[in-house]
């Protein structure tokens, strides 16, 4: 993304996070603060999977309003559940 941090110790890449879910390694996020930088439906995989892992928090962060999310509805309703 070019921003500074993006190669930070615990700065996963959302398709990596994704793989490694999709070949049975799982992250231990038990007790963390996630945040997912994006509003696609790969985000929004990210943030139920992060739910999923055990995170105390995860956070969505897109630049513009929710309507404007890429994501399908369905994906955006269900991770904010």
């Amino acid at each position: 993304m070019g921003i500074e941090g993006e190669d930070a110790k615990n700065v996963i890449s959302a398709v990596d996070l994704l793989d490694k879910i999709g070949h049975d390694e799982f992250p231990d996020f038990t007790g963390e603060n996630v945040v997912i930088l994006g509003g696609g439906n790969v985000a929004m995989d990210c943030a139920r999977s992060a739910v999923r892992l055990g995170a105390a928090r995860t956070t969505i962060v897109y630049r513009r309003r929710q309507e404007d999310m890429p994501a399908l509805p369905a994906e955006v309703e269900s991770a904010i559940a």
